[in-house]
C-alpha cells in the first residue's frame, strides 16, 4: 500500500472525511461523469488501466477499458467495497505483474502525495514504453474557491494539497524522465445544468480565451524508453507517383537502404504520362534493384489519401513512411527520421520544409500562406506543436497506423492527402509527434498535383468536423 507517498496528517484527515467525500461524491455526479467522458475519449477499449488515487474503484468503474485495476491511496477504504470489476491492488509491482499496463491515470493524484518525484520515478520503473500517463488536476486558478467551498462545507475537506500548473507538472515529468506528449484544460463549468453546461464545456471550454479559467488540467505523458530491438526493423517507404515518370530513376538513384531491409511500393495514380511504364522498368533493370524490395501498384481510386492507404496495406514492415515521388524532399534526410524513432524520441514524426532554407520557387507564396495557417490550427486541434502539417514525408510504426485506421474510418473520408488523416490519428492515440527539418527543392520534372483551393477547403472542412473529437 503507497503509504510512503502520503504524510501521517494526510492519512488522518483522510480517515476523517471519508464518509464525507463519498457523499460529496453523488453528490457532484456531473463533475466526475466529466472526468471520465474525457478519459473515455482517450484511452482505448481493448487496454488495460491503473488507475492511483481516492476512492480509486469506485471512480473507476464506469471507465471504458478491457481491464482495469485500482490503486488506493486511501488505506482506510474498505479493500472489498462496493463490488465491481475493478481489481483492488495495494502496489505498484502488484499492478504491473499481471502484464503490461497501456495507461496510468493520476486523477488528482500529484496533488495528494508527499514526494511527487519518488512517486514518479516508482512509476517509470514499471512503465513500458508505450504506457500513457494521464495526470489531472485542479487549475491553480481555482485554488482559492476550492478552499472558500471547503470551509463552506460545500466541499469534502481534504489534506492540503500540492498546487502545480502546467509548467510545475512538466518539470517534474522531465526530471523523472517521463515526456509530455499533450497538455490542456477541462470543465469550464463544473456544476451540471442541461443545456447550458454541455454548450459552455462543449464549446466554449476549449478556446484559448477560456482555457485559463477551466477548474481542470491535464497532461497525458510517455515514459521516455526505447522498446527493445533484437533484430533491427524492416522499413516499408510508400512513393505515390502520379505524372512523375523522370523522378522515379533518380529517386532509386539517391535512396538510402534504412533498417535490416527497405521496402520500396511504388503507387501509380492514373498517370497522363508513362510512370507507370517507367516504374515497370526501373524495378527490372536499375543498378540498385538487388538493394531494395520493389514493388508496384495501381490505384482503382483517386487521390493521395488513397494510394497512401494501398500502399501500407501492402506492406510489410514495421516502420512505414510516406515520400513523395516529385524529389522536392531530399532523400539523403530520411535516415534522420529512421534514427529519431530508434531512439526513441517521439511516435510520429512529420517533415518540416519550414526550417531550413527554402530554394526559390519551392513553394509558392499562397501555399506557404495556407501551410502556416493550417499549422497553427491543426497544431490547437491535437495539442502539440506541429510546423509544416502539409509536408508530404511522414513516418510511423505500423503498429500504430493500424490502431489509427481503426479508429479514423469516418473523418479519414475527408481527407485528399491523409496528412490530416495520420496526424489526428496519432494525437487520438496520445502519440509523441514531432517534426523533422528536411531540406526543401524546387520540382525539377512535372507540375503540382495539389489543386489549391479546392483541397484547401476539404482540409478545413476536415479540420472543422474534427473539432467535436479532438476537443469538445
Amino acid at each position: 500500500m503507497p503509504k510512503a507517498y502520503l504524510s501521517s496528517e494526510d492519512l488522518d484527515v483522510l480517515e476523517t472525511t471519508r464518509q464525507k467525500r463519498h457523499k460529496r461524491l453523488h453528490r457532484y455526479a456531473y463533475y466526475h461523469q466529466e472526468t471520465i467522458s474525457f478519459l473515455n475519449k482517450i484511452i482505448q477499449s481493448d487496454s488495460r488501466v491503473l488507475w492511483i488515487g481516492l476512492d480509486a474503484k469506485v471512480r473507476a468503474q464506469s471507465l471504458r477499458c478491457q481491464e482495469m485495476y485500482a490503486l488506493e491511496l486511501d488505506p482506510h477504504v474498505e479493500p472489498d467495497s462496493p463490488p465491481s470489476s475493478v481489481h483492488r491492488v495495494s502496489s505498484l509491482e502488484e499492478a504491473f505483474q499481471g502484464g503490461r499496463i497501456d495507461y496510468v491515470v493520476l486523477p488528482y493524484t500529484l496533488q495528494l502525495v508527499n514526494d511527487i518525484q519518488g512517486f514518479l520515478e516508482e512509476l517509470h520503473r514499471y512503465a513500458h514504453s508505450q504506457t500513457r500517463i494521464i495526470v489531472i488536476q485542479y487549475n491553480f486558478f481555482w485554488a482559492p474557491a476550492i478552499r472558500l467551498a471547503q470551509r463552506l462545507g460545500l466541499k469534502a475537506p481534504m489534506p492540503n494539497l500540492n498546487w502545480l500548473n502546467l509548467t510545475d507538472v512538466g518539470s517534474l515529468l522531465l526530471l523523472t524522465d517521463f515526456q509530455a506528449v499533450t497538455s490542456g484544460h477541462r470543465c469550464l463549468m463544473p456544476i451540471g445544468i442541461p443545456i447550458l453546461t454541455t454548450l459552455i464545456n462543449r464549446y466554449l471550454s476549449p478556446l484559448p480565451l477560456f482555457q485559463w479559467a477551466c477548474q481542470k488540467t491535464f497532461v497525458i505523458a510517455r515514459p521516455l524508453k526505447r522498446a527493445p530491438q533484437e533484430v533491427p526493423p524492416i522499413v516499408s517507404v510508400v512513393v505515390p507517383a502520379r505524372n512523375e515518370a523522370g523522378n522515379i530513376q533518380p529517386l532509386l538513384d539517391r535512396f538510402p537502404v534504412l533498417g535490416s531491409r527497405t521496402e520500396i511500393l511504388f503507387i501509380e495514380g492514373h498517370s497522363k504520362d508513362n510512370t507507370w511504364e517507367v516504374i515497370q522498368k526501373q524495378i527490372q533493370t536499375h543498378p540498385r534493384r538487388n538493394e531494395f524490395t520493389l514493388q508496384a501498384f495501381q490505384q482503382t481510386g483517386v487521390g493521395k489519401a488513397d494510394a497512401v492507404r494501398l500502399g501500407f496495406a501492402k506492406a510489410k514492415g514495421d516502420i512505414y513512411m510516406i515520400v513523395d515521388a516529385d524529389l522536392s524532399v531530399q532523400p539523403e534526410d530520411l535516415p534522420h527520421f529512421y534514427h529519431a524513432l530508434m531512439r526513441g524520441s517521439a511516435e510520429f514524426l512529420n517533415g518540416s520544409r519550414l526550417i531550413y532554407r527554402m530554394e526559390q520557387h519551392a513553394m509558392q507564396v499562397l501555399n506557404l500562406f495556407f501551410n502556416k495557417v493550417f499549422a497553427v490550427l491543426v497544431s490547437w486541434l491535437i495539442g502539440q506543436s506541429i510546423k509544416d502539417t502539409l509536408c508530404g514525408t511522414k513516418v510511423l510504426y505500423a503498429r500504430d497506423y493500424r490502431r489509427i485506421r481503426q479508429h479514423l474510418t469516418r473523418l479519414a473520408q475527408l481527407d485528399p492527402f491523409g496528412d490530416f488523416e495520420l496526424l489526428f490519428g496519432a494525437s487520438l492515440l496520445n502519440l509523441k509527434i514531432s517534426d523533422v527539418a528536411v531540406r526543401y527543392k524546387q520540382r525539377i520534372y512535372g507540375q503540382t498535383n495539389i489543386r489549391r483551393f479546392r483541397n484547401g477547403w476539404e482540409l478545413l472542412r476536415m479540420c472543422l468536423k474534427s473539432w467535436g473529437t479532438l476537443k469538445a
